[in-house]
Order: C-alpha cells, then structure tokens, then sequence
C-alpha cells in the first residue's frame, strides 16, 4: 500500500542522501551531492514523487544532454536516480520505480591514444630522475608478455 506524501523529488532525494552519507567515502559522498544538489534538484526536484513518470525522466535526460552535460555524466544522474527511487519505492512513497522504465542512457567509451616515442621517452626519463620504477600498461594479458612462463603452470 502506498504512503500518502506530497514528497517531491528533490525532498526525498535529499533525505535519501542525508540518511546514506555516512554509508560512503569521501569521493562518493561528494559525486553523489554533485548530481542531486546540481542536476535532479534544478531539474526535477519540484516534481511530487508519486507525478513522476517515464517520460519526465526521459525528458530531463534530454534536457541535461542540451546543456552541455557529458553522456557519462547523464549516465551518472540516471543510475544514482534510479537507485534513489528504488528506495522510494521500496519505502511505498512511489508503488513502482519509473526510473526503471527508461532506457538507460549510454556512456560514451573511454578513447585512448597510444603514447608517441617522444613523450614515452620524457616519462621514462623523469621516472628514472625520480628514482622510481615505471608503470607501463601494455594492453596485453600476463600469458602474452611471458607466454613460455604460463605455460610451464
């Protein structure tokens, strides 16, 4: 059964996060009031839970996406919406998650960019003048860079 509550989004939201702060370490803490306290809130936190529905979601996903905001960043507003709103609704503020109905927007991938000799040179110079062994990441499984010792096990 459904509790009566004129809750909006952005109340609940921030008792959600004022309740489960302590829950976290510090980056996540302060990621996770980033995007409510800077995108739910301006966005949607005037909406009463129980109004809330797919395509308001949908529709402020958009609207972030037209300001500026990055996909991986969208990405980030969906999934700890979702999460808020899966314990709304398991609080019985809201009888169903519609965060859920949403299709989840798509981060974009990561692209990276091999290193030119020059610049792998400079690092492997600095790191000896520190005195420091480099951390080279080669893309390639420990069976590829020694494949006779993996074979011997």
């Amino acid at each position: 059964m459904q509790k009566e509550n004129n809750l909006t989004v952005g109340q609940w939201c921030g008792q959600w996060f004022t309740a489960n702060r302590h829950k976290w370490n510090g980056n996540t803490e302060g990621g996770y009031r980033n995007l409510i306290y800077s995108h739910i809130l301006p966005g949607i936190g005037n909406v009463v839970l129980s109004d809330l529905m797919e395509q308001t979601v949908t529709d402020f996903y958009d609207s972030l996406q037209n300001r500026g905001l990055s996909a991986r960043s969208v990405w980030c507003v969906h999934l700890l919406l979702r999460r808020c709103m899966d314990e709304a609704a398991r609080e019985q503020f809201i009888p169903y998650n519609p965060v859920r109905l949403c299709r989840e927007p798509r981060a974009e991938e990561y692209k990276t960019a091999p290193l030119r000799l020059g610049q792998l040179q400079r690092y492997l110079n600095a790191a000896e003048q520190l005195g420091v062994l480099p951390l080279i990441y080669t893309g390639l499984s420990p069976a590829e860079i020694l494949p006779d010792a993996w074979s011997r096990t």
